[in-house]
Formats: structure tokens, C-alpha cells, sequence
């Protein structure tokens, strides 16, 4: 329950956080967040990899019975936000394209406190799969099952 900010001058410390963990969670971490470790030059200490880690995205597609790897179209409409609108009734607090744009203007603080929301909204999607086993579909409503691996 503690949430972290991670820069340049602690790197470091989010390598040894993430290795000393049995299980990485995310929200399309395959998919996003692997592309932003690279582009951080820590893809070769800390890469999310499908074994052993749990992209909550990847969990919802499977258990809606589509591919595990992002098609276009059947895999649109499972984002972040829509997820949480249809779980609990809450929305992002802004748009991923606008962080970088944010970024280069300086912005860094609407940025972090953009991503520390993300988690936040992420690590409760995890806490209802653990409890409840699983999530509403944002293309439905109707209840996954099956979703409780970790």
C-alpha cells in the first residue's frame, strides 16, 4: 500500500524493489510499460515478462476468451479507464497521451501525480480480483471469472 516515485537517481532502487518481488502487476505492463523500461535503458534488469508477472489486461482479454497479444479490433474497448468506470464508478484523471506533451512543457508534477493515480487505480483492480476472484467487462458488464491466478 505504499506508492513509490521512481527517477533517474533512483533507478537503482526500483531494480532491486522489483527483484526482490515473486510477482510484477500491471495494467498492459507487457504491452506499455516494457517499451518505457527500454526506453529508461532497464528492460535488461527489470522486463515484464507473461510468466511469472500479472498484466491484468492480458488476464481480462483471455478471460473473454480473445488472444492473450493485442488484435486489432476485437481488443479495443479493455483500457484502464474503462475498466474502472465500469468496476467502481471511477475514471482516470487524465489521458496517456497527454503525459509526454505535459513532460516537454515541463509539467512534471501533473505527470507523476497522473501515473501515481494510474497505480492507484490498478492495484485496486488487482485487490477486487483477488477478492472476488474477478472483473466486470468494459464491454459488458457481465462478470469475468476465473481471473484469480496470483
Amino acid at each position: 500500500d505504499r506508492f513509490r516515485v521512481f527517477c533517474k537517481d533512483n533507478f537503482s532502487d526500483f531494480v532491486q524493489l522489483a527483484r526482490s518481488r515473486d510477482m510484477l502487476v500491471s495494467f498492459n505492463g507487457i504491452g506499455f510499460d516494457n517499451k518505457v523500461l527500454t526506453a529508461c535503458g532497464l528492460a535488461d534488469a527489470v522486463a515484464i515478462q507473461p510468466e511469472g508477472n500479472y498484466d491484468i489486461l492480458r488476464e481480462i482479454w483471455v478471460a473473454d476468451g480473445l488472444e492473450p497479444e493485442f488484435r486489432y479490433p476485437s481488443h479495443i474497448g479493455y483500457s484502464l479507464d474503462a475498466t474502472c468506470a465500469v468496476n467502481f464508478g471511477l475514471k482516470k484523471t487524465g489521458h496517456g497521451a497527454l503525459a509526454p506533451v505535459d513532460w516537454q512543457r515541463g509539467n512534471i508534477g501533473n505527470v507523476i501525480d497522473y501515473c501515481l493515480n494510474d497505480v492507484k487505480l490498478t492495484k485496486r483492480l488487482f485487490d477486487r480480483i483477488k477478492g472476488a476472484g474477478g472483473l466486470r467487462s468494459p464491454k459488458d458488464g457481465s462478470l469475468f471469472l476465473d481471473m484469480r491466478k496470483p
